[in-house]
Order: C-alpha cells, then structure tokens, then sequence
C-alpha cells in the first residue's frame, strides 16, 4: 500500500526482475499474487484487515507517507525512512488518541549533517520534534532507543516516568 508515484517507484526501480522479482506477477498459491499494490491518497482513510489506515504524506527524497493505523481502541502511527515533516506532527496533534509513534530514522546523531541533507531523522531530531509536538492528550511520553538501526518512539509505559534520551 503507498501512494501511486511511490508504488511507481518501487515498481520501475526495485522489483523490476533486475533487481529484485516482480511479485506482482508470482502467484502465491491460491490465495492470489505475492504482492498487491493497493494505491492510496493522502489523508484518506482505507480499511485494511478491519483496520483504518490513514496516509499522510511526509517529506523524503520520493513521495511517501506515514500510515497511522487505529481501531475503537488503539491508534499507532508509523512513518518509515524520512525527513522532518510539519503535517505528519499536525495530524497527530489533531487525533483524540494515540498509542504509539514508531518512526524510523537512518543517521546516528553524530552524522546530523548528513541526515539533514539527505532528507532524515537522526534519533535526538525525532526526539524534539516529538517532545515539541502538541500530542493528543492519551499519548506516551517521547523517547528514543538507539541500536544498530535507531528508531525515536514514544514510550506506551503509563507506570514509568520517561525522560527523552539521545
């Protein structure tokens, strides 16, 4: 699921049987095709295996967007290898609820410069933006966790007094 110039992308770039095998034409038993390219729009929610999905377009070197995904009880929101982005941060400031923010960043905080120029996150980048963000009242605490592949979130620990670490 993405939106079309980035399935566009994927398609003529990646899984064109060059690189990789189109599985849009590898049937998966039958059950179907391995891969299905469901088009959407920016801030229209679709249903997804009972679930609403809304994309919301974020800033990178391609069109890509982050996906929030909520049910009657939970809303969590992704948003994968990208830069900084205002509207993501209005829309989750707009929602009633949110569970968890899991963003994916690609430099370490010491190649800032780098990330910046590139269109990405470093962890302490993510961390402010996310501590800086007018959250919806239900929303975790910001936070980061640094590994090998870092990635900021917000900590879903209620019980737990989580100071934003970089």
């Amino acid at each position: 699921m993405g939106l079309r110039s980035t399935l566009d992308v994927l398609r003529k770039h990646f899984f064109n049987d060059l690189l990789w095998p189109d599985f849009s034409k590898i049937p998966a038993g039958k059950t179907g095709m391995t891969i299905v390219y469901r088009e959407v729009e920016p801030e229209q929610t679709v249903q997804v295996a009972g679930k609403d999905v809304l994309p919301v377009h974020v800033s990178h070197t391609i069109d890509t967007a982050a996906f929030i995904v909520s049910d009657s009880k939970r809303s969590i929101a992704y948003s994968g290898d990208t830069g900084p982005t205002e509207r993501l941060w209005e829309v989750l400031a707009a929602r009633k609820r949110l569970d968890a923010l899991l963003m994916e960043v690609s430099f370490p905080n010491d190649n800032a410069a780098l990330a910046s120029v590139s269109g990405h996150h470093t962890p302490r980048v993510s961390t402010r933006r996310c501590a800086s963000s007018t959250a919806p009242r239900t929303s975790p605490r910001c936070s980061t966790t640094s590994s090998r592949t870092s990635s900021a979130r917000w900590s879903t620990s209620s019980q737990e007094e989580v100071e934003p670490r970089v």
